[in-house]
């Protein structure tokens, strides 16, 4: 081969996919959430007010089976990934930790049929619907989860992207464009119990037992 088409050919641009085969008029999605957790609550359990759903619906293209065949077929998932850095496990089933959460917090995701949704080959939260041509819709709930006892409250951003594999985004070609943004806020509460007499009236004793019925003691528990 002459040396000028061998040029020629180690310059030719690599065709890439153009992830922009797929559109949803429900994304970017914002929303805000109040919650709030409880000193009596273990760890594991769901913050109060913090299910949060999430309904879109995402058309695409027969392109993308073309440009993206390699990654996204074979009943490849549509999943959701950090805007930055990684998903990480915890010690509770299928509860994640992503970049920017608070400490003691964690995130479930549920899917259409209420299954916890789980990582998948890529450690990409699996929404269990594949992509594929014409509408789909993904029926999600976000919840947040106590880890421990080091949780704060504040306000974050929880921000997650739609995509299969990032290499087709579910919004055009612009990662921004397929996020799901949660501003959440939790709240502490602490939960205190004091000592009350009920002050039932004394009940009359019998003539052979002259003394009164004991008043009793219980505790209320106010959040």
């Amino acid at each position: 081969m002459a040396l000028w088409a061998l040029f020629l050919l180690l310059a030719a641009p690599v065709a890439h996919a153009t992830a922009d085969n797929c559109s949803s008029g429900q994304l970017p999605f914002s929303a805000s959430v109040t919650n709030s957790i409880t000193s009596t609550q273990v760890a594991g359990e769901s913050a109060n007010g913090s299910t949060t759903p999430v309904s879109i619906t995402i058309n695409c293209t027969s392109n993308w089976s073309a440009e993206e065949g390699t990654t996204c077929l074979n009943n490849t998932k549509w999943s959701l990934s950090p805007s930055a850095g990684n998903v990480t496990t915890t010690a509770f089933p299928n509860v994640f930790r992503i970049p920017n959460m608070p400490a003691g917090l964690g995130i479930q995701v549920f899917t259409g049929g209420g299954t916890a949704a789980a990582l998948n080959a890529n450690r990409r939260i699996d929404t269990g619907v594949p992509l594929q041509t014409g509408a789909q819709t993904l029926p999600l709930q976000v919840r947040i989860v106590k880890l421990d006892d080091s949780v704060a409250a504040g306000t974050y951003l929880l921000k997650l992207l739609v995509s299969c594999q990032d290499n087709e985004w579910a919004n055009g070609a612009v990662a921004a464009n397929s996020a799901i943004n949660l501003t959440i806020t939790t709240k502490l509460v602490t939960r205190t119990c004091v000592m009350s007499n009920a002050n039932l009236p004394a009940i009359a004793a019998p003539w052979w037992r002259p003394q009164a019925i004991p008043c009793f003691r219980f505790r209320i528990c106010r959040a």
